[in-house]
């Protein structure tokens, strides 16, 4: 979810504390603003991972009134994955309190499969908001490990936005690209 607020950059003005003691990770992070009227965001999550095969995490972030329209607004989260050789399976709860606006419920899941240097892998997700909002995704595709530190991947992805009866937002997209790791 750390992803929210860096689209919403710091200006490179923010601190982050990572601890991990065996199967335990904890995170804590703030971000700063140099605009004057914006609240310090900060989030703090938990992962802890047993028997090399299941995984839980939650996960909480106050991004004060950083929102599209100034409103405060905080995110909660949940996450339960597992592992089984080849095979990756992970479902996720996240609730969005957006104040002035509708909140947000979403439940996700994602799958994949690892085939040697290939990956398979599909996403998607519910979100219902307090207002009949409806919002229904997925996305499904592949990548290819060319070297340890490149792969090359493809995915389709399609996407629903129904704000009410009257208001329908539709898109898909195919997007293919490398990832370069340092």
């Amino acid at each position: 979810m750390d992803d929210f607020v860096s689209s919403r950059e710091s200006a490179g003005h923010a601190v982050s504390a990572k601890y991990t003691t065996g199967g335990l990770k904890l995170i804590a992070d703030t971000y700063l603003s140099s605009k004057e009227d914006a609240d310090v965001a900060y989030g703090v999550s938990a992962e802890y991972t047993f028997d090399e095969m299941f995984t839980l995490g939650a996960t909480y972030q106050d991004q004060g009134n950083r929102s599209k329209k100034g409103n405060d607004y905080s995110v909660m989260g949940a996450k339960a994955g597992l592992t089984l050789g080849n095979f990756g399976a992970a479902v996720n709860y996240i609730f969005e309190d957006i104040d002035g606006a509708s909140d947000l419920d979403t439940i996700s899941a994602a799958l994949d499969y690892q085939i040697e240097k290939v990956r398979l892998y599909t996403s998607f997700g519910f979100t219902d908001g307090d207002n009949d909002q409806e919002i229904t995704y997925y996305t499904v595709g592949t990548d290819y490990a060319v070297s340890s530190n490149i792969s090359a991947f493809v995915e389709y992805s399609d996407y629903e936005n129904k704000a009410d009866n009257a208001n329908l937002v539709e898109g898909d997209a195919v997007i293919a690209g490398m990832y370069y790791t340092f």
